[in-house]
């Protein structure tokens, strides 16, 4: 399929059958970085990033499927209909129980399923009701009888599992009205399922959404109906403020006009009737044209938390998704809606605004947290519109893995998504980040030629105000040449010029290409270039290119400005190599504990394994013993208190000259030390510093680094935890904790 493709390139196109010649590389990352992806499971990754602990996911919550309610008419004043808006209308208060993860509600599967839930409208098979329990990937079915007398409202209320087995059958003897029979089974079933609510919220779920009865009629043709909008239009002509009908009706619209102003406009309308959950976690007064809705949001936001408390999963996820808005770090919010969504791991969206929360300045930069909840929303439960959870997730866990080292493996995870996508979509036009970030883990990782390949389906598929389309063309050109691709580099230059001059990468192509092809190259020119912000991708490449020269020179000029780059990606394969590329021409104190700090970082790591065994063989014991004191460093750290997540980061913008007398992998390679004497206390305290001061850096890649040394303080400190068995002693009636035997760790491998 590829090769077809290929042929319907019009740009920097080469044949795959061309290879480079086979002669050794004048670059020193081609020769010394070869690296494979490296294959984890999500049980593997689960394991080794636990940071996020929650409650099973098949544990917790529900994902109702509502069947349709069966009718009786003994008033002789009724009609079938008020039936199907009760379905209706009880799928959207379901969605208030802390539990709920319901996203495919009454009429969305009533008209999608037709023939089968017109079948069960009729009578329920329990056979059937199974089928289409487990077909929608529900927990159970909720359906029941309404009964309309003169006197008001009967009715049954009946909950199926996923075999059809009925686990609840309730009947409501005494009269009552429409929406208090609705607010009753409401209640009842949450108690169910999962929790009983406060009364506040019984009684608000009990109140009038409809003026007119003959809403309720109206509101039932839309069950087996795919003209929908005229039954909705008609009821809100009768009836504006019916909130629950005007919310559907502006959703079903916005999926056919995509015009977010109405939208918004028509949800902040219909909240002013009435609160709905679905609607209310949408809202965006920002986007919202009219003002009113504005000023009416935070009394809707305090109504909600009288109804629900004020850690509600949907609570929560409105006020974590405001503070990220504003770019706010809210730590008590954060830490309220971390435990709240361990209680509940299927409340995916309260998941996403943690990650981002996670993500966010100056309190963020937590790629371990980042990874466990991007492992956690690929296993969730809910079920989003995208088409498969695992697309939907794959990218924040992609980019979380990337921060923290395991290019590898983030490349690993994307192969399989990208060459799905490129067999079924060719290199039309559209979504081309999987392609891009497969290709720079392609190039992390030293497989350069690869590289090149998703490159350039990532340029072909990318439009041409794409802000990242000058910077993978020039990506594509570095990693041809470490590939030994000349003409590639050539039709680039040829074809692509402009883009790269754009882009101000033109310089550095050039001169790749020029020592390909044996040309002298003036390598002051390329120091002397100026790019505006310091760890930007250029500056980078920059940095890298003249590193290389120096080490294939034998020089050492370079070799201060690669160690200050470190500092912004201290955990890439690329840093790692060319540092130790130095350590091999000329030993330095950065030996200390750059090679013990990669050993327990990344025991697995291939490249790491290599490295550290080449360094002991040409370093005598005693110099491989030599490591900064754990004193000296706290001597260092003292005016940076131990923080988790430091506030008033502006005051540690300012360093003294010694905080640079060490590298970063000192201070890692000293926890590693006091974790092996489990000194967990000043492992911590050490850690903890290092993060305070890590906190006045603009520098993302050593706060990635100090938040993963207080996770792996925090692992090790669990697993050395003793394990305790429990047995129970004969003739009584409670346990005993028998010491002598370890305790089960509770969560960290």
């Amino acid at each position: 399929m590829y090769q077809k493709v290929v042929l319907v390139l019009s740009v920097w196109v080469f044949a795959q059958g061309i290879q480079a010649e086979d002669k050794p590389s004048p670059f020193y990352l081609s020769r010394n970085l070869k690296m494979q992806f490296v294959h984890k499971n999500l049980d593997e990754l689960e394991q080794d990033w636990p940071a996020f602990q929650h409650q099973p996911f098949d544990k917790s919550g529900f994902n109702h499927l509502i069947l349709p309610f069966h009718y009786e008419d003994r008033s002789n004043d009724g009609h079938p209909n008020e039936a199907l808006s009760f379905s209706f209308l009880l799928s959207n208060s379901l969605d208030w129980s802390p539990g709920c993860y319901c996203s495919r509600h009454a009429f969305f599967v009533f008209t999608r399923d037709k023939e089968k839930m017109q079948y069960l409208a009729k009578t329920y098979n329990r056979k059937l009701i199974g089928f289409v329990v487990t077909d929608w990937d529900a927990t159970h079915g909720v359906g029941g009888k309404l009964i309309r007398t003169k006197e008001g409202y009967h009715g049954v209320l009946q909950i199926f599992d996923k075999k059809g087995n009925q686990v609840l059958e309730k009947e409501y003897d005494k009269p009552r009205s429409f929406f208090q029979l609705l607010g009753d089974m409401s209640f009842d079933t949450m108690a169910c399922l999962d929790v009983p609510l406060s009364k506040k919220l019984y009684e608000y779920l009990c109140m009038e959404r409809c003026k007119d009865p003959q809403s309720l009629i109206k509101l039932g043709n839309a069950a087996f109906d795919q003209d929908r909008m005229s039954v909705y239009t008609d009821i809100l002509r009768r009836d504006p403020g019916f909130a629950d009908v005007r919310y559907w009706w502006a959703l079903r619209k916005s999926w056919v006009d995509d015009a977010d102003g109405f939208y918004y406009f028509q949800i902040g309308r219909a909240l002013t009737s009435y609160l709905i959950e679905a609607a209310m976690v949408v809202f965006d007064p920002k986007r919202c044209p009219g003002k009113e809705f504005d000023r009416n949001f935070p009394r809707q936001i305090k109504l909600m938390e009288t109804l629900l408390g004020s850690d509600h999963p949907s609570l929560l996820r409105i006020r974590l998704n405001m503070a990220n808005n504003e770019r706010k770090s809210d730590l008590n919010l954060r830490r309220r809606a971390l435990h709240t969504a361990g209680q509940y791991p299927n409340s995916y969206y309260l998941m996403r605004e943690l990650y981002i929360a996670y993500g966010l300045p100056p309190v963020g930069y937590d790629a371990d947290m980042l990874i466990s909840l991007g492992i956690a929303m690929i296993r969730s439960n809910y079920m989003t519109g995208c088409s498969s959870q695992y697309i939907a997730n794959i990218k924040p866990l992609c980019i979380a893995l990337h921060c923290l080292g395991y290019s590898g493996v983030a490349g690993d995870i994307l192969l399989p998504l990208c060459q799905k996508d490129l067999h079924q979509e060719g290199l039309q036009v559209g979504d081309s980040w999987p392609m891009e970030y497969l290709a720079d883990m392609y190039f992390e990782t030293g497989q350069f030629n690869e590289a090149i390949r998703w490159y350039r389906v990532a340029f072909k598929r990318m439009r041409s105000f794409d802000t990242d389309r000058n910077k993978v063309l020039g990506q594509a050109a570095i990693s041809a040449a470490l590939a030994s691709r000349q003409d590639v580099i050539e039709q680039i230059l040829r074809d692509r010029r402009k883009e790269l001059d754009q882009y101000g990468i033109t310089p550095i192509v050039k001169a790749y290409r020029d020592i390909l092809v044996g040309k002298e190259v003036n390598v002051e020119s390329i120091s002397e270039l100026k790019f505006k912000v310091p760890n930007e991708w250029k500056n980078r490449q920059k940095a890298i290119f003249l590193t290389q020269r120096d080490l294939c020179d034998g020089t050492q000029k370079y070799r201060k400005k690669i160690l200050e780059y470190a500092l912004y990606w201290p955990l890439s394969h690329q840093m790692w190599v060319l540092i130790d590329g130095y350590e091999r021409q000329e030993p330095s104190t950065i030996s200390r504990g750059f090679y013990h700090a990669l050993e327990w970082l990344f025991p697995e790591d291939v490249w790491v394994k290599q490295a550290v065994a080449d360094y002991r063989k040409r370093t005598s014991e005693e110099d491989q013993n030599k490591a900064v004191s754990v004193e000296e460093l706290m001597a260092i750290l003292k005016p940076y208190p131990p923080q988790r997540y430091p506030k008033d980061t502006k005051k540690y913008r300012k360093f003294p000259k010694a905080v640079f007398m060490y590298s970063y992998a000192d201070y890692a390679y000293a926890i590693k030390r006091l974790i092996d004497k489990r000194d967990f206390k000043q492992a911590r305290e050490l850690a903890l510093r290092f993060n305070t001061m890590m906190s006045g850096f603009k520098i993302t890649g050593l706060r990635y680094l100090a938040n993963h040394l207080i996770h792996r303080i925090d692992q090790a400190e669990e697993k050395a935890k003793p394990k305790i068995f429990v047995r129970r002693e004969r003739g009584e009636g409670r346990d005993k904790v028998d010491s002598s035997k370890p305790v089960l760790s509770s969560c960290c491998p």
